[in-house]
């Protein structure tokens, strides 16, 4: 039987089986914040300083040169690091400190030590390199970078919202494949179309507290003084 399927009837096939959207969506975000708190591995960070003096447009083309790979490259082949100069570049993060000519280095590495030594050699080869580069010499290195003993954490809420939303769309879909599988008649309208005859009539559903026979059932016992057996 083919089931067409409306906005109305949508909502109602939901409403009906809400139970499976909220296991499914309770249990993902949990998992979500289960994997944040217990089997991410710790990173540590470690920032250094560097004042640009520069107050022009190309204040920010000198920034963009500190994870270049010609920068990146002779920081790996310093530290002897077995990755890319491009894998090195992602674990930095640059960023002005707010409308000043000082220049923020984030480094993020799962050894603390690592990520010092990573933030102060990309300082080290960017001086030495910019002059050659851009013909720009007037840089000074505040702050050095220092091992950082405290791990960064990362919010679970990422995670946490990842698994929200996994979790509502793999309901909806074991709702709409239940529902698929149902092969029950529920409406009047289904049952025409079953029968290719008209409805012509429907017995609304009867509870305890409904049907007459119980009704008098609880009556009777009343009246013999045995005590009263509340039905709903």
């Amino acid at each position: 039987m083919e089931k067409e399927i409306d906005i109305k009837n949508l909502f109602t096939l939901i409403k009906r089986r809400i139970w499976i959207m909220i296991t499914f969506a309770l249990l993902l975000t949990a998992a979500g914040w289960g994997y944040s708190t217990y089997f991410t591995t710790p990173v540590y960070d470690a920032s250094a300083r560097i004042l640009i003096r520069d107050d022009t447009k190309f204040f920010n083309t000198l920034t963009e040169v500190i994870r270049e790979p010609v920068i990146m490259s002779k920081v790996t082949e310093e530290l002897n690091l077995n990755r890319s100069p491009q894998a090195v570049a992602s674990q930095i993060s640059v960023m002005p400190v707010g409308e000043s000519q000082i220049v923020e280095i984030t480094v993020t590495d799962p050894n603390p030590v690592m990520a010092a030594k990573i933030a102060n050699s990309t300082m080290k080869h960017y001086r030495e390199e910019l002059p050659k580069l851009l013909n720009f010499s007037q840089t000074k290195i505040l702050t050095e970078a220092k091992e950082n003993a405290e791990p960064y954490k990362e919010s679970p809420v990422k995670r946490m919202l990842i698994g929200l939303i996994a979790g509502i769309v793999l309901s909806l879909g074991m709702i709409f494949l239940l529902d698929s599988l149902d092969d029950s008649v529920r409406t009047e309208e289904e049952a025409e179309k079953l029968t290719s005859l008209p409805v012509l009539g429907s017995v609304s559903k009867m509870t305890r507290k409904t049907s007459p026979i119980l009704k008098d059932k609880r009556l009777k016992i009343s009246v013999r003084g045995e005590s009263v057996v509340s039905y709903k």
